[in-house]
């Protein structure tokens, strides 16, 4: 046997932890933007149940302001109903969720506990901008390799520049 940490056994301490908070924090309203990742899934070996697992990439909880921390959002859930939810929670979608919010955590980001979904919400003007702003090219332009364009599936980078355009 190895002295060495078993990274797995850590990890999943880790996710109790944050699970057992998570369903101490209160419930709220929560609207944000589906990253461009949009819904995914999984499944630790020997457990019977799936994670869900998406973020918005811009949020709010219900009358505060727009915040663009990410926020992760998760849910234990049946293998039929996480790929309901995954049809269900498309990128870029503007969704209104009812969840268990923790602002602060291990991890140092705000993270949820699903506990519904209300439904996509439109009239929120505000997101609805994000989401205009979230699917525009951002793109460096290099003399020795040309032009790369981000790919937000891959890094959902939020952040202004000091010119008030999108960072690379």
């Amino acid at each position: 046997m190895s002295d060495e940490p078993d990274f797995f056994a850590e990890m999943e301490s880790r996710q109790r932890c944050l699970e057992q908070q998570l369903a101490a924090s209160p419930v709220v309203n929560l609207i944000g933007v589906v990253n461009a990742s949009g819904a995914g899934g999984g499944q630790a070996f020997g457990e019977e149940q799936w994670a869900l697992r998406f973020a918005f990439a811009a949020w709010r909880a219900e009358g505060a302001h727009v915040r663009t921390d990410e926020l992760r959002v998760q849910r234990q859930v049946t293998r039929e109903a996480l790929r309901q939810y995954i049809d269900q929670i498309k990128p870029y979608a503007v969704l209104h969720i009812r969840a268990h919010l923790a602002e602060k955590t291990e991890s140092g980001n705000p993270e949820s506990l699903l506990v519904g979904i209300v439904g996509n919400e439109e009239s929120d003007v505000e997101l609805n901008e994000w989401v205009i702003r979230l699917q525009k090219p951002v793109t460096f332009d290099d003399h020795v390799f040309g032009v790369f364009t981000l790919d937000r599936r891959v890094m959902n980078d939020t952040r202004p520049t000091q010119h008030g355009e999108e960072s690379l």
